[in-house]
């Protein structure tokens, strides 16, 4: 996580803790979790003309695709994802005590998003030789088959306020369980379009009927090409419902009575807003371990 996020958090941090240090406090600081995991995205098939306006300056875009059929998906990508945050408990009006199993938790989300990707593809079959034998009359046609893909993804590292209520159970057992809801939005850098091209060529040898030539050596080859373009940074945001399980460390009253271990599942809705593209929603999920620090 950058170094400048970590010190953003804890200025923050440090504030709100100072109001919560008042006499009349309504609010206090409960926890401090850390967490990393994976952030799972479905993407949205982009057009072609998408990923030009992405990426205007590649040299692979410019070739003519007029003749690709292009390919649907819609499948899940995965990148490393870390997290920061601070948890805290509301004073209730009429009680006046602390409701110590409702969490408000404020913190940043480093992950890395997905949201766009496309692909093209042609096969082809050119025969470029016949061959009739002397002595049997036999026929063999050499083809040669071509396959040519261009795959499209548009990535970018985003750092994210983080902003959940949660409700947990017992703060007094040593195995816990919590959910509630959650949304993060922030802002992306290091954004780009990762665009490959790939052809792949091979020789082969048929008789009349259409069938292989069994002793028949096959050539190969295989070439690609790689860009890495930079695009304009986008804005993103999600809503979630995180979803955890804990475990307490110790049973004495030390540190390790307050420290706990704990897994996060986050399904939910990721919106990618990019600039000269359509707003995109994708289903997406965080997958997380770390942890929590009661205090």
């Amino acid at each position: 996580m950058n170094p400048k996020h970590l010190i953003i958090f804890c200025l923050l941090l440090i504030q709100l803790e100072c109001l919560s240090q008042k006499d009349n406090k309504r609010i206090k600081l409960s926890e401090i979790s850390l967490q990393t995991g994976l952030f799972l995205e479905s993407n949205t098939t982009a057009s072609l003309e998408q990923f030009k306006n992405l990426a205007p300056q590649s040299t692979i875009l410019e070739s003519d695709l007029t003749e690709y059929s292009q390919s649907i998906s819609n499948q899940f990508n995965g990148f490393s994802m870390n997290s920061l945050q601070a948890g805290f408990v509301i004073k209730d009006k009429k009680s006046k005590e602390f409701k110590n199993n409702r969490i408000f938790k404020i913190g940043i989300t480093q992950l890395r998003s997905a949201p766009l990707s496309s692909a093209y593809h042609r096969f082809s079959e050119l025969r470029y030789d016949t061959l009739i034998s002397s002595s049997t009359g036999q026929v063999l046609f050499l083809d040669s088959m071509i396959t040519q893909f261009y795959t499209m993804n548009y990535t970018s590292s985003q750092i994210r306020l983080d902003l959940a209520l949660v409700f947990s159970s017992s703060s007094a057992a040593r195995l816990g369980i919590s959910g509630g809801v959650g949304i993060t939005a922030g802002t992306s850098f290091n954004s780009g379009a990762d665009i490959t091209y790939v052809r792949s060529a091979r020789n082969q040898e048929t008789d009349q009927y259409g069938e292989p030539v069994e002793d028949y050596v096959e050539n190969y080859s295989h070439q690609s090409q790689i860009e890495n373009v930079s695009s304009g940074n986008c804005t993103g945001a999600s809503v979630y419902l995180p979803l955890s399980a804990s475990f307490r460390i110790g049973e004495k009253e030390n540190i390790w009575n307050k420290l706990h271990v704990f897994c996060e599942f986050r399904p939910g809705v990721n919106f990618s807003f990019i600039p000269g593209i359509r707003t995109i929603a994708n289903g997406s999920a965080q997958v997380g371990f770390g942890l929590n620090l009661k205090v």
